[in-house]
């Protein structure tokens, strides 16, 4: 089994077709899980009546500099 860490962190966001708003709706840790995930995301979003998947992709950052608790192990 291959690691998904890869110090890539995709963020997801709905918008609306003209720009007007975007909404952040999920981060994932890595490009393979959002590849994944982003069928049931598209269904998700025109359920809630926006228009557009879009994502940010941020090289060398973890979703664990987002997180509130980190885990530190000694």
């Amino acid at each position: 089994m291959s690691s998904l860490k890869n110090n890539t962190m995709v963020k997801v966001y709905f918008e609306m077709d003209n720009g007007s708003y975007s909404e952040l709706v999920a981060i994932f840790d890595d490009e393979e899980t959002y590849d994944v995930c982003l069928p049931s995301l598209e269904k998700l979003c025109k359920k809630h009546n926006f228009d557009l998947v879009t994502e940010s992709i941020e090289e060398e950052t973890t979703i664990t500099q987002y997180t509130k608790k980190h885990t530190h192990e000694f």
